[in-house]
């Protein structure tokens, strides 16, 4: 992941990923507090690593909601209303996406 946009209000997350071949039949995963922001809320002064393990993103098989040539849309879940701040992408882990079946994932088989 080069690059993220996360809209608090939706809760849609666009990864930009580079050149890949998955399309709107295809799910990942967003490994644990592997894609980091910061947020408007204390004027991005630290920063936060997503998803939490009380994020419903975490562990979870999330559909590719919109694909293009670099980059997917998945939902992570919208922010509480009165919470809903902006955020601002700073980086991500190596591999923090991952396509892949529950199966594969649970014999940590999967393909970044």
């Amino acid at each position: 992941v080069t690059s993220a946009t996360y809209d608090a209000a939706t809760g849609d997350m666009v990864l930009t990923i580079g050149a890949h071949s998955l399309t709107t039949t295809n799910k990942v995963y967003i490994e644990l507090e592997s894609i980091v922001f910061t947020c408007s809320q204390d004027g991005n002064a630290s920063e936060h690593a997503y998803p939490r393990n009380t994020d419903p993103a975490f562990d979870a098989s999330l559909a590719i909601t919109a694909a293009d040539a670099t980059t997917i849309t998945v939902n992570v879940g919208a922010s509480p209303a009165g919470q809903q701040y902006t955020h601002t992408f700073v980086s991500a882990l190596p591999n923090a996406v991952t396509f892949c079946t529950s199966l594969l994932r649970q014999l940590r088989l999967c393909t970044q």
